[in-house]
């Protein structure tokens, strides 16, 4: 039997964050192209970007939302969390929590509006908890096992809670002539959201950027109104253009770290390809090394 969290509250104020983001994405589409360049202009701009992030990172949050269940069955509990499932054996389910025994969330690491929580974290009384759930803490029930918690919010508590005590009352998954074992637990991997090693690289190339940016855009008054760009063997000027021409260089470092995060997470999120997205992450750091070297040598900031 499937059993379906609320999703209305988290649809909507999701919607509502999306639409003041476009707003403020639209504000500062505006304020770039109506500005000199300066550093706060690079930092507009950044912030556009991460703006436009948000709004994807939001959108997908809805779709998981949209889809997610609980769904119980003869021998385990399954949870459904977009491309997340979770398989826990009724065997293995020590009791569930009900709000009334749950602690105060002590730590989370994930994505948490009014109507969504997910993510890991810690809840006392229960230790760590992995979120899947769309309603408030006092509306929350947590299947405790030895590994750990899985916080849940089906939709009526009362009918899930009465299904599982029949379910574990019949001692379904024991009869004389046993079911078909239910499927395994996925492992429990380290996620993304954990992954300290993928943070620092992620950010190292996203700040390296962020430099390389603001070093150019503070250099660009002081520079001469034309800069050779190409040389012959012999040293003669045979490219000139203008220093504005420069911030396509770093731009290109900031479409290239946005593409190697994306093809990064995609990686990641496959088995046996960690390594690939870490070293296309760190690539890019190193990008932009490189292309600060050259900007030197160009623009001698």
């Amino acid at each position: 039997m499937e059993h379906k969290p609320p999703t209305r509250p988290g649809l909507i104020f999701g919607l509502g964050l999306i639409l003041a983001l476009v707003l403020l994405a639209i504000g500062l589409v505006v304020l770039v192209l109506m500005s000199s360049i300066t550093p706060l202009t690079v930092i507009w701009a950044l912030l556009l970007v991460s703006s436009l992030g948000v709004i994807g990172l939001v959108l997908y949050s809805l779709s998981v939302l949209r889809h997610a269940a609980y769904r119980l069955d003869r021998g385990a509990i399954s949870i459904r969390w977009g491309p997340i499932r979770r398989v826990i054996p009724l065997s293995e389910v020590e009791g569930i929590l009900q709000p009334m025994d749950l602690g105060a969330v002590t730590r989370f690491r994930g994505l948490h509006w009014p109507g969504f929580w997910a993510g890991r974290g810690r809840m006392e009384n229960v230790g760590a908890v992995e979120f899947f759930s769309t309603g408030p803490l006092e509306q929350q029930l947590v299947i405790k096992t030895a590994g750990g918690g899985y916080a849940i919010s089906p939709q009526n508590p009362n009918r899930f809670l009465d299904r599982l005590a029949g379910l574990r009352g019949a001692r379904a998954w024991d009869e004389a002539e046993p079911p078909a074992p239910p499927p395994a637990p996925a492992p429990r991997r380290a996620g993304l959201w954990s992954d300290r090693l993928a943070h620092g690289l992620i950010a190292a190339g996203g700040l390296l950027n962020l430099a390389l940016m603001l070093l150019l855009t503070a250099r660009l008054p002081t520079l001469p109104y034309r800069l050779p760009f190409r040389f012959s063997p012999a040293g003669e000027v045979l490219l000139v253009g203008s220093p504005r021409q420069l911030l396509v260089v770093a731009a290109v470092g900031t479409a290239l770290w946005a593409l190697n995060g994306v093809l990064g997470v995609l990686l990641y999120r496959r088995p046996g390809e960690r390594v690939a997205a870490y070293l296309l992450w760190g690539g890019a750091a190193v990008l932009q090394v490189l292309l600060a070297v050259a900007l030197w040598n160009l623009a001698g900031f």
